[in-house]
């Protein structure tokens, strides 16, 4: 066979090979995700300021703790992202957000601490009501406070909305 003939054959093989491995992967990660893709209207329905209260079942002392907490959340695609703050004991507390939407009414947001130095995380299954002003969630994960686990629920009302695919409150 003619060299030049073999090598556009080699080079096209590599190329067809190349976006064959990435169309697979791609495929693989698209099934193993359990986030939907958000309509339109549930991803403005999420985007925003949300304000809400944090009802522990065990605080520090073993007793129940209520607190306020704000959540600033944004939508891309299947993912939620954002912000959550929220004061214990004078002390302002960050945590980032990440998560996706599960189903029509379900979302699942993960939380870590924003200081990398303070081990504080876990997870949230929110169901968000019909007029999307209002979720109810439950969550578990682990807080340096009691050193160990938390568990409870938050309710949140939403304030304001954002923008779709920023940050920003509107």
């Amino acid at each position: 066979m003619d060299p030049i003939v073999t090598s556009i054959i080699g080079i096209a093989g590599a190329i067809v090979g190349s976006g064959l491995g990435v169309a697979v992967k791609f495929s693989l990660e698209q099934r193993q995700s359990i986030f939907q893709s958000l309509p339109t209207k549930r991803r403005k329905a999420i985007s925003g300021h949300w304000v809400g209260r944090v009802y522990q079942a065990e605080g520090p002392d073993g007793s129940p703790i209520e607190f306020d907490i704000d959540f600033h959340l944004r939508t891309r695609n299947k993912k939620i992202q954002g912000s959550a703050c929220f004061v214990w004991e004078g002390t302002s507390i960050e945590l980032e957000i990440s998560g996706g939407h599960i189903t029509d009414d379900y979302l699942k947001l993960e939380y870590k601490d924003a200081d990398y130095m303070v081990l504080r995380y876990g997870t949230i299954f929110f169901r968000m009501y019909p007029d999307a002003k209002n979720v109810v969630g439950r969550f578990l994960g682990y807080a340096p406070e009691p050193q160990g686990l938390i568990y409870g629920k938050v309710d949140a009302l939403k304030k304001s909305r954002g923008l779709e695919s920023s940050g920003r409150a509107s």
